[in-house]
């Protein structure tokens, strides 16, 4: 009766729980747009990696209860994890670059909205809502989630100066025109619908006899509209152009630039101190910044010590090269290749002093449990939870690394020492477990 009981409360509270969380295929491309078709739903796809840390920040969002009940109702919901074998497919239809990417489709296929950076449960609600006809339920102001590492908004001015700069005139030869423009109706109506109920911005004309400044236009009230198209506009728009180097068009390159792989930031970076001029240096090396993080934290796949070493430099940092070795070694990492991350930091350490000391704290972690370590090796990483500790000196996880390691080489003094001064930053019942069989080890040294 009592297991029966168990199991009846256990499936409550499963069922339960479905209930306040998004049902999620883990499909195939193919395979979720023939559920769509079958269901007559839309597609909800979200994209991540294990290791990717804003996508954990939205699979927060995303387990919002209205959220889920909503999605569950009106959209087939597809889960993508990035390093699969059914990526392939999602990354080449839709240019999946960012992580997370979140992608609104039609039964068929057909993108309606793409989403690359993070966002509220309730501004995601809202934005479907309206996707699917309806009238949203929150009366909120979409706004963004900035991960701690990477904001992903750019604070834009337009600030007027008297100034004009005078920066290189012609634009980068690899900015094509655009082939996927917006469909636009005749004058006769303001707007239309398409058949995903997606609003169309009408104009009068067809585009390619719209003169730029209408271009220019619809570009900003494309941006209004947060549904992604503002990026097809604004190419358009600067496709027209011959001369970038104008006060107009740079002020419009910096609204609209939002990926430090484009020509667009490219530009900004050889001509940085004309824009400088014409907006203000503080604005322009936040825009920079913000990029540079962006394709650091969320670029899929991530960038290479070459081109992190690059990135880097537009920061300013003073060792590049060294920052983006220490780049590439927690990428190992996060992806859990720590075999090659052990060794590539130890030979990395055996050669430079960091004051990285999550990385110091990584290479010790991994030695405390791996087997047929030398003494030399033991010693490596001893010193590295010490300098791990001397640098980080709030974080419990590092004690407990440092008195593991020491416990390992029979070194009782330096346990116990770093098992007291631990003790002020035990706050959990787990956290005393795991010190009080720490204290265990130390007594039979």
């Amino acid at each position: 009766m009592i297991i029966r009981r168990f199991i009846i409360c256990f499936l409550c509270t499963a069922s339960l729980a479905a209930q306040n969380s998004i049902s999620f295929y883990q499909s195939d491309l193919s395979t979720a747009l023939a559920i769509a078709e079958r269901e007559g739903k839309g597609l909800f796809i979200d994209t991540y990696t294990h290791y990717c840390q804003p996508c954990k920040i939205l699979e927060k969002e995303l387990r919002d209860p209205e959220l889920a009940r909503y999605f569950n109702d009106n959209f087939i919901n597809v889960r993508v994890d990035m390093e699969s074998d059914k990526a392939q497919a999602y990354q080449d239809k839709y240019q999946v670059v960012f992580l997370p990417t979140i992608l609104f489709l039609g039964a068929k296929g057909n993108l309606r909205m793409k989403i690359d950076h993070l966002i509220s449960a309730k501004d995601l609600l809202r934005i479907a809502q309206r996707l699917n006809g309806q009238k949203p339920m929150l009366a909120t102001t979409t706004k963004k989630i900035a991960a701690k590492t990477a904001p992903t908004t750019i604070k834009k001015a337009n600030k007027e100066v008297a100034t004009q700069a005078s920066p290189q005139k012609s634009k980068p030869r690899n900015t094509s025109p655009t082939t996927n423009a917006p469909f636009r109706k005749s004058a006769n109506s303001a707007s239309n619908n398409d058949d995903d109920g997606k609003i169309i911005y009408v104009m009068g004309q067809d585009e390619q006899d719209l003169p730029p400044e209408i271009l220019r236009k619809e570009a900003y009230f494309r941006m209004q509209l947060m549904d992604g198209s503002h990026k097809e506009s604004a190419k358009k728009y600067l496709n027209s152009q011959s001369d970038w180097s104008t006060e107009t068009n740079m002020k419009f390159l910096h609204d609209f630039v939002d990926d430090a792989r484009s020509p667009e930031f490219e530009y900004i970076i050889s001509n940085r101190s004309a824009f400088e001029k014409i907006l203000n240096k503080e604005l322009i090396n936040q825009t920079i910044s913000i990029l540079v993080n962006k394709e650091l934290s969320r670029a899929f796949p991530r960038p290479d010590q070459a081109r992190a070493s690059k990135l880097y430099s537009y920061l300013g940092v003073a060792n590049h090269h060294i920052q983006a070795k220490q780049y590439v070694l927690h990428g190992l990492f996060d992806s859990g290749r720590y075999q090659q991350f052990s060794s590539e930091t130890e030979a990395f350490l055996d050669k430079n002093d960091t004051d990285d000391h999550l990385l110091l704290h990584r290479f010790a972690f991994i030695q405390t449990d791996r087997k047929g370590l030398k003494k030399k090796q033991l010693r490596k990483a001893l010193s590295a939870a010490e300098r791990s500790v001397a640098q980080n000196d709030t974080d419990l996880s590092y004690y407990i690394t440092l008195a593991q390691i020491a416990i390992r080489m029979g070194k009782k003094d330096i346990a116990e020492s770093v098992i007291t001064k631990a003790n002020h930053l035990i706050s959990t019942e787990k956290e005393k477990a795991i010190i009080s069989n720490l204290q265990k080890g130390i007594d039979k040294l």
